[in-house]
């Protein structure tokens, strides 16, 4: 299993539908995936939220106005289309999403991905669980 075994404890709702989920996920893929989205939190300065989501313990929030901030309006509407949605809801997408998709895939303060074979169906399972 690629995800952190205490993720079940903390998160019982799924974060958005399947077909939304599944576009996050592939846009993430296209976009550096989880370790370049980090790097772009890293050069605005939200290394403390970063390390939230990684290590033990809460999880700092993450909200659309950083987004905002940190993905470029065009990298963002990418995702609005394929899901559908404004360039608001594209960023409270991803703002909900990206913390508990780190949150899932590290453990002790280190990103464990699975296989890029397998980053879409185990992101799936994190974020659409009910």
């Amino acid at each position: 299993m690629f995800f952190n075994q205490d993720f079940n404890k903390r998160f019982h709702s799924k974060i958005a539908s399947e077909s939304e989920c599944f576009s996050l996920l592939l846009w993430l893929e296209n976009h550096g995936g989880i370790s370049g989205i980090i790097d772009k939190f890293k050069q605005h300065n939200l290394q403390r939220s970063v390390n939230s989501w990684l290590e033990d313990g809460e999880n700092f929030r993450l909200y659309p106005e950083q987004i905002f901030t940190i993905i470029n309006a065009d990298e963002l509407d990418d995702l609005a289309i394929e899901c559908d949605t404004t360039l608001l809801g594209a960023a409270k997408l991803l703002a909900s999403a990206f913390p508990r998709l780190v949150d899932a895939m590290s453990e002790h303060g280190h990103l464990r991905l699975p296989p890029e074979k397998d980053f879409v169906a185990t992101g799936i399972d994190v974020l659409c669980q009910a």
